[in-house]
């Protein structure tokens, strides 16, 4: 302990004795000229903010008559539509893209893999994995992952699904 201490304050003489030293402390730069500092908000940590991990879980109902269309609300987002737009070339497993847009019209991109498993009496569950690319407005630059559940209806081309994971601003 002692060891660190000393080179701490040798480093600090060191920074001061060469004239003006910057040095960073947690998102504030102290500018120390000769025994003076004077402090200001560091513009790094403004254009690289620490993105924090908040939960991102949410209920939402679907259409599948015309492709894959769901309404719902979720943490974070608020209420929200959601377009999923499916390869099933390899079906029963499925990839694709999914677009979350909030009521303030911003959006969260994500692309998806899962797995499509036929019940009885025209019922299916889908399970993805999804990992979020990005978004625009308050997404931008979002990153995080999230699964989908979803009970099917074919015969009446409706579903119902939930979201749980984490989105990272």
């Amino acid at each position: 302990m002692k060891t660190r201490i000393l080179t701490f304050v040798t480093l600090l003489t060191t920074l001061l004795a060469s004239g003006a030293a910057t040095a960073q402390f947690l998102g504030t730069t102290a500018l120390l000229t000769g025994f003076k500092a004077e402090r200001f908000q560091s513009s790094f940590h403004k254009e690289t903010p620490l993105k924090r991990a908040i939960p991102f879980k949410g209920k939402f109902s679907l259409d599948l008559t015309n492709g894959v269309v769901g309404t719902g609300v979720a943490t974070y987002v608020g209420s929200f539509t959601m377009v999923a737009l499916d390869n099933e070339d390899g079906f029963p497993y499925i990839t694709g893209t999914v677009i979350i847009t909030a009521a303030d019209g911003d959006e969260i991109f994500a692309i998806h893999t899962g797995y499509f498993q036929n019940l009885s009496n025209g019922r299916a569950v889908v399970n993805f994995r999804n990992i979020i690319t990005g978004g625009t407005g308050r997404f931008a630059g979002a990153s995080g992952q999230f699964t989908m559940h979803a009970l099917l209806n074919q015969t009446l081309g409706t579903g119902r699904a939930t979201l749980d994971g984490m989105i990272r601003d």
